[in-house]
């Protein structure tokens, strides 16, 4: 409900009402056009609002709010056309002041009509803004997945991050993988709403905003502020919720965790649900079903007194008549008349009468579609969220995932990126004295590529990085996932939202969606600090141990520092796909990835290190098994009855043996 003061509440269910409306109309032009309730047909101006598209509660739609307006406005009706009007309802006290309440922004997207002077207008709020193409693909919060909607659709998002990530599932990572099936940003709006077990809706200052179902009334209706009533005898609920898992094209039910005496909620296809995951994607499910699983509305018609206050998702309940006390219902929708009445209407199924064989229709509505062969098959990408490239740090930029069909796939990956770069050092300092360098690392199936492109920048600001790689061999019926990072010297750089925009394109390809975290593990551990003499030689090291990659020191200065820590960094991954594409029987389609990096430097001779526990005999490397041999001891008579190992030091023995 729009917030209105205690004095509003009892003023409007006083039953005697003055009141006001006016409105004001922008052209394109600039040209402002204000009118009054005087300009205003009586009978023929009408706000219709919905969150529910058919007879039951639904979650993840975004509905827009029209505008039927009818006033006498000596204009030229084309004037008109793409104007922006603003609603208002002013509320009269006996002191002569008043309140008012916004009743919209909304947007002439149909050419007005003009007969006897009369203009008939026919305008809908911001929603219709988000009905434009989307056809990229994107990744972040649900969060950075609206807040990308709103700027690329012109409409303000009317959350913080906090208000969004405290929704069910707010603080997970979406990914759009599949433009096929998201086809305007109307649609990533509605998924992204679904995700979080809400409705999309345009507030009164015509903001984006995720609104939820609740339990708590925020006004009663009494039988003297209704004209008619009419209730249904059931409450409707849910306990279960269905949803079309895209990778197995099969629908998985799952049950709420606090009631059981509810209707199945058919979700369908969502492609925002991730799916490569199954534990992921049943906690996804599970926080859905379990907030919507809160609630038990009374399904009603009622036609009451206007009061704009009143909004879509309120939680309402009635008194005396034929009303039930404790039973709430939800405004699923409202027709509201100027200088007249509204007729409120909350739908839903009957859970007794339940009829869930509508589920093979979502089924099929939702099956996944796959090119293969010789057709072309795209991926697009953009960066929900801003991204930094330090100093020395190598930084992921963004991943793409793709599944191969044939057996001579073509795939080709264009990349755009625009750095906002600047010079600095190691230290932090600014350095222009070096030009600032890029170093891009490719990475297929996490095993990184020889290939790595360097680009040099002269001064800071803003650059295009424009990068092109053509896959030249995988293998068919397999998944892999293309990852691409950036690493800076002597700069830092920042890349804001859409900044990154990357297309892989290629023949022979399945288009599958949600194709992130693949069940990925990163494990990381630290070597630390090794120290060596003052006078060690480099230049003598790199020829015994064939190390081309170290530059040496001043020969004046030697070593006076110990080697910087390392960081090993060991990779498993699952394909994830290997099961269903032909895996051989016994192979339980596991592909382990194993990467690492080891200390390679020094002459051996040279190294004051703990030999317990680093081989220097043939490299540098660190033991992971040892072998202990006790000393004997001298007994003075008697046989020897009990052997004690010494196994301090040591996190697992493999075996003890006694000669």
């Amino acid at each position: 409900m729009y917030p209105v003061s205690e004095a509003y509440v009892r003023r409007i269910m006083s039953g005697s009402v003055s009141n006001g409306w006016s409105g004001t109309i922008v052209a394109k032009s600039g040209r402002v056009f204000n009118f009054t309730v005087d300009d205003l047909c009586q009978g023929q101006t009408a706000i219709t609002r919905s969150i529910c598209t058919g007879e039951n509660i639904e979650i993840g739609t975004a509905c827009s709010t029209e505008l039927a307006l009818a006033l006498y406005l000596d204009v030229d009706r084309y004037l008109l056309y793409n104007a922006t009007i603003t609603l208002n309802y002013e509320l009269f006290f006996d002191d002569n002041s008043s309140e008012i309440v916004p009743c919209g922004v909304f947007t002439i997207t149909e050419p007005p009509t003009r007969n006897l002077g009369i203009v008939t207008i026919h305008a809908y709020d911001n929603m219709s803004k988000f009905d434009v193409p989307f056809g990229m693909l994107t990744s972040g919060t649900p969060y950075d997945v609206l807040l990308l909607a709103c700027t690329n659709c012109g409409v303000t998002l009317g959350m913080t991050r906090e208000e969004v990530e405290a929704l069910p599932n707010g603080k997970s990572e979406v990914s759009v993988y599949k433009d096929a099936i998201i086809d305007t940003y109307r649609d990533l709006v509605a998924y992204t709403a679904a995700v979080l077990c809400g409705v999309a809706v345009i507030n009164p200052a015509g903001e984006l905003q995720i609104k939820q179902y609740d339990i708590y009334s925020v006004r009663t209706i009494p039988a003297d502020w209704r004209y008619s009533y009419e209730p249904q005898d059931y409450e409707t609920a849910y306990s279960m919720l269905s949803a079309l898992n895209m990778s197995s094209n099969e629908v998985e039910t799952v049950m709420a965790s606090g009631r059981t005496d509810g209707l199945l909620y058919e979700m369908g296809d969502n492609p925002l649900i991730p799916s490569e995951s199954e534990a992921v994607r049943k906690q996804a499910l599970q926080n859905i079903v379990d907030k919507l699983s809160i609630f038990s509305y009374t399904p009603f018609v009622a036609k009451v007194p206007c009061d704009p206050a009143l909004e879509v998702g309120d939680v309402i309940d009635f008194t005396d008549g034929q009303a039930v006390a404790g039973k709430v219902s939800v405004i699923t929708s409202i027709e509201m008349t100027v200088n007249g009445g509204m007729t409120l209407k909350c739908v839903g199924g009957n859970p007794h009468a339940a009829n869930t064989k509508t589920q093979m229709d979502k089924l099929m509505s939702g099956m996944l579609t796959g090119n293969a062969g010789s057709e072309v098959v795209t991926y697009g990408y953009t960066n929900a969220k801003a991204l930094s490239v330090g100093v020395r740090r190598k930084t992921p930029i963004f991943q793409l995932a793709f599944a191969t069909a044939s057996k001579t796939p073509k795939i080709d990956i264009w990349t755009e990126i625009l750095l906002d770069t600047r010079y600095i050092d190691g230290s932090g300092i600014i350095d222009p004295k070096d030009p600032m360098t890029v170093t891009v690392t490719y990475a297929l199936n996490g095993i990184e590529l020889a290939y790595e492109p360097v680009e040099t920048y002269l001064v800071q600001g803003k650059h295009i990085l424009g990068l092109h790689y053509f896959i030249p061999q995988v293998e068919p019926n397999t998944r892999y996932t293309w990852t691409v990072s950036l690493t800076m010297y002597n700069g830092a750089a920042t890349i804001e939202p859409e900044c990154v925009h990357a297309l892989l394109s290629g023949q022979g390809l399945v288009a599958e969606d949600g194709m992130t975290g693949l069940g990925i593990i990163d494990l990381f551990d630290d070597v630390y600090v090794v120290s060596f003499r003052n006078s060690l030689n480099i230049v003598k090291a790199t020829e015994v141990l064939n190390i081309d990659h170290l530059a040496p020191p001043d020969q004046d200065k030697g070593v006076k520092e110990g080697v910087k820590p390392l960081r090993l960094h060991t990779t498993f991954a699952r394909n994830l796909i290997h099961d269903h594409l032909g895996s051989e029987e016994g192979d339980d389609g596991v592909t382990y990835i194993k990467t690492a990096d080891f200390i390679t430097v020094a002459d051996v001779l040279e190294m004051t290190v703990n030999r317990d526990y680093v081989d220097v005999e043939k490299r540098f490397t660190l033991h992971t098994v040892w072998e202990a041999q006790s000393e004997p001891l001298a007994i003075d008579e008697g046989e020897l009855c009990g052997v004690t190992a010494i196994t301090e030091g040591y996190r697992k023995v493999e075996s003890v043996i006694v000669e």
